[in-house]
């Protein structure tokens, strides 16, 4: 049952003997999306090796399934690592899928996005209708529906 010893350190966490641990910023967090499914948490962390020191590599699974979901998080030990990070492997062709990789939102947190005005949908009947004659046209055939109401296209 050892334990390490643990002292509080400045800013009321905890420092534990034999060496400082500091949590990595949230900033340095990136999102690396359209990853292929045989990717693993190492080979991203591998990946991402030469923008910096990475800390933390997740690639994100399906509870069910236990397969890849095609994105995962990686953070690196600063944030100018993070941006170097993004700058490199964003649109970066990773085995034939171009990858995506910017800032991750913070846990919780909905992207900005631009306020859209709400759509508007007017009500469309189509007609599927089957087993025409091969010399009806698109005219003969609004005349003929026409006699029934609107139409709007044939």
């Amino acid at each position: 049952n050892w334990e390490p010893e643990a002292a509080e350190n400045e800013t009321g966490g905890e420092d534990y003997a034999g060496g400082d641990f500091a949590e990595p910023s949230e900033d340095a967090k990136l999102f690396v999306g359209n990853l292929p499914y045989d990717v693993d948490s190492e080979k991203l962390a591998m990946l991402f090796e030469p923008a910096g020191t990475v800390e933390i590599a997740e690639v994100i699974y399906n509870r069910e399934t236990d397969q890849s979901r095609g994105f995962g998080f990686v953070t690196m030990s600063t944030v100018e690592e993070a941006e170097a990070g993004a700058a490199k492997f964003n649109r970066y062709d990773y085995n034939g899928r171009p990858l995506t990789v910017n800032k991750a939102a913070p846990r919780g947190s909905r992207p900005d996005r631009e306020e859209r005005p709400p759509r508007t949908f007017e009500p469309v009947l189509r007609v599927y209708v089957g087993n025409l004659s091969w010399e009806l046209d698109d005219s003969r055939l609004e005349q003929v529906f026409s006699e029934h109401g609107k139409v709007v296209s044939a």
